[in-house]
């Protein structure tokens, strides 16, 4: 008895969860190839291709499977105990509770975001950091946007609250520790003992890009930056996906403020289809 109760609670659980998952994943199939067919839009389209052959992703696209973490070399810093990669020049450190896989695993995914085709793109040939400006990357984790514009910056501000992340950052940006700040605050609409908003923070500071990505409470981040965006030239990029309607209400949000928007390509499941970033700037 005792050994049938054993087996039952070893795999039924497991065998329960795999066949949620496998209706889920199947009704996220049907919800895809309908709406292409109702909405006529190509890139739907290709997502609902992608998918008659392929599992649920992410990023539900063909160009994903040049990415394999078996190509990401890992290295362990016997200094800091702390794996890095190189990402160009630079070593971009992960923190010490990460192994060599989990490194990998990890700095693939960022290679997948930032791929020029992917919905979670910052960046654009148009749309991207100039020489001699101070940067803010909200909701950093790693900071490999920050890390790649860090000779170009004048200054760069670092928001992460996450305190498995602080040494590794500081690891990472021991180079430049004279202009990287990195600010241990959730940025939000209003300033309080952990919180800050960018109204606050850059009162006296000059600020020309943001990039954000602060799982849903963007638009928070936008109240909170009322002054900021009356200024005459800044650039954002945001994610846009973390909440059903979050981008409309960003595109509102920047338009209503004289910016110029547009989305990156494409969309990400999570798990409906919903745009990844929204790209704003004002120029004038």
């Amino acid at each position: 008895m005792e050994k049938l109760k054993n087996c039952v609670q070893k795999y039924i659980p497991r065998f329960i969860l795999d066949a949620r998952l496998n209706f889920i994943r199947a009704q996220m199939k049907r919800y895809v190839k309908n709406l292409a067919e109702t909405s006529k839009d190509k890139e739907i389209e290709e997502i609902s291709d992608f998918l008659k052959n392929n599992p649920v992703q992410l990023f539900p696209y063909e160009w994903i499977k040049h990415y394999k973490s078996e190509n990401i070399d890992a290295h362990f810093d016997e200094k800091s105990h702390m794996y890095f990669v190189y990402a160009g020049a630079n070593k971009l450190y992960f923190p010490k509770n990460f192994s060599k896989q989990k490194s990998a695993d990890y700095y693939n995914s960022i290679l997948i975001e930032q791929d020029e085709h992917s919905p979670h793109r910052y960046e654009t040939g148009q749309f991207k950091v100039s020489q001699g400006d101070v940067i803010a990357e909200i909701g950093a984790a790693e900071a490999f946007w920050t890390l790649s514009n860090i000779e170009k910056v004048k200054e760069a501000y670092i928001f992460e609250c996450e305190e498995s992340w602080i040494e590794a950052l500081q690891k990472t940006f021991e180079p430049w520790k004279e202009k990287v700040f990195i600010v241990k605050k959730y940025v939000s609409d209003l300033t309080g003992t952990n919180t800050v908003s960018l109204d606050d923070f850059f009162k006296d500071k000059n600020l020309d890009f943001i990039k954000a990505d602060i799982e849903g409470a963007e638009v928070l981040m936008l109240k909170g930056a009322a002054e900021i965006l009356k200024r005459n030239k800044f650039k954002a990029a945001v994610c846009a996906y973390h909440r059903n309607n979050h981008a409309k209400d960003l595109k509102r949000i920047f338009e209503n403020n004289g910016f110029k928007t547009e989305y990156s390509k494409g969309y990400m499941m999570v798990p409906s289809l919903r745009r990844g970033l929204i790209r704003a700037e004002k120029t004038i």
